[in-house]
């Protein structure tokens, strides 16, 4: 089990307090709890929540590279000891939030059995295979929705997969993540690194992502498409095994690992197409912003992928060699690529779903504050 330390002590953005009636008069007080102290795809989601829904939340996590962003925000930071009951019950006291807004399925534990008598609306970004079969955990949650007003899901497959999906389907709601085509248009510009890649992986280094995978996947292109690029951008557990495997292939002339990106945005816009060899997609964020640049995407047949991308777009692989002759014929064939970039623009002006989000989201929280509060 991990170790949790003491986060260090960081100061609140000045113009917003952390507790105390400071909120305003007509948007409710929402506490975001999210699992992670560095950004991924759920607490950009969370963040982009909070800024679209009247900018009176709090983010609350353990501590990370997220406070140094939040910060840049103006959003208040709450840092946890880790993700427990306890934990959120003592952000709920400091904090006096009117709604908890849980981000995945152990936050969503920890806000319902906190007992903080405050109305909880669960999140779900995640589709891990554990959820699709009677286990601990998706009985542990199943138990822990009875306490959870609403249950959102970010695609249609998370919902359906989870296994117990029937027994909570009177307050489930599919809503898909927002996608700013604009917004994330003029990050790209903004970005400090444009470095020029023909493959970029963007994403956490961990199990579910598949980066190890990736990195096989580049080995076999390269001996079909020679002199080829990759980039692999994030951090997480697997980083010294992906450093291992990129080594024992001979593909550190071929393969950099950039680290954590702030805004990662401007390679993106530059590469020749998306890779997502992900096991499981809750809905694959990073997919919908490669289409909203004109990035083709190349991605698992997984979770909410299926639903984000496209055949005119990009592609979805059943196999590793789905993926070498998709990956080949888009970065041999400029014809076909231009294709697949050029009809990116129709389907993220499809994705694009920033006021339908927004207003749901606020019927939501209106509907969960006119509740009894049991949690």
């Amino acid at each position: 089990m991990a170790r949790h330390t003491a986060p260090r002590p960081r100061p609140a953005p000045p113009s917003v307090g952390l507790s105390g009636d400071d909120r305003g008069s007509q948007h409710p007080r929402v506490l975001h709890l999210l699992n992670r102290g560095a950004r991924s795809g759920a607490e950009s989601v969370a963040i982009s929540i909070i800024q679209g829904c009247g900018g009176t939340g709090l983010y609350a996590s353990p501590d990370g590279p997220i406070a140094d962003v939040l910060r840049g925000e103006c959003i208040p930071f709450v840092p946890l000891h880790g993700q427990t009951p306890r934990q959120v019950r003592l952000a709920v006291d400091r904090t006096v939030p009117d709604i908890l807004h849980a981000h995945d399925y152990w936050a969503t534990l920890a806000a319902a059995f906190s007992f903080s008598r405050r109305p909880v609306v669960a999140h779900i970004h995640q589709d891990p295979p554990w959820s699709h079969r009677p286990t601990l955990r998706s009985v542990l949650f199943l138990l822990a929705s009875v306490r959870v007003d609403t249950i959102v899901y970010v695609s249609h497959s998370v919902r359906d997969e989870y296994v117990f999906s029937r027994l909570i389907a009177r307050k489930s709601v599919v809503l898909p993540n927002p996608v700013d085509v604009a917004a994330i248009r003029a990050a790209a510009r903004t970005a400090q690194s444009h470095d020029a890649y023909d493959i970029v992986f963007l994403g956490r280094l961990s199990p579910e992502k598949d980066p190890l995978r990736f990195v096989r996947l580049i080995d076999r292109v390269r001996a079909v498409v020679p002199g080829l690029s990759a980039a692999m951008i994030g951090t997480g557990p697997l980083e010294p095994a992906v450093a291992a495997a990129i080594a024992s292939r001979g593909l550190a002339d071929a393969v950099e690992m950039t680290g954590y990106l702030a805004n990662p945005l401007g390679i993106l816009s530059r590469a020749q197409l998306l890779c997502v060899p992900s096991h499981h997609e809750g809905f694959g964020l990073v997919a919908a912003e490669a289409i909203a640049l004109g990035v083709p995407v190349v991605a698992s047949r997984v979770g909410g992928l299926r639903e984000t991308v496209t055949p005119a777009c990009g592609a979805l692989c059943d196999d590793d060699d789905d993926f070498v002759a998709e990956i080949a014929h888009l970065l041999s064939d400029p014809t076909y690529r231009a294709a697949k970039a050029g009809a990116c623009a129709a389907r993220a002006e499809h994705l694009s779903s920033t006021d339908t989000y927004f207003a749901t989201l606020r019927l939501i929280y209106a509907a969960a504050s006119r509740s009894d509060g049991v949690c």
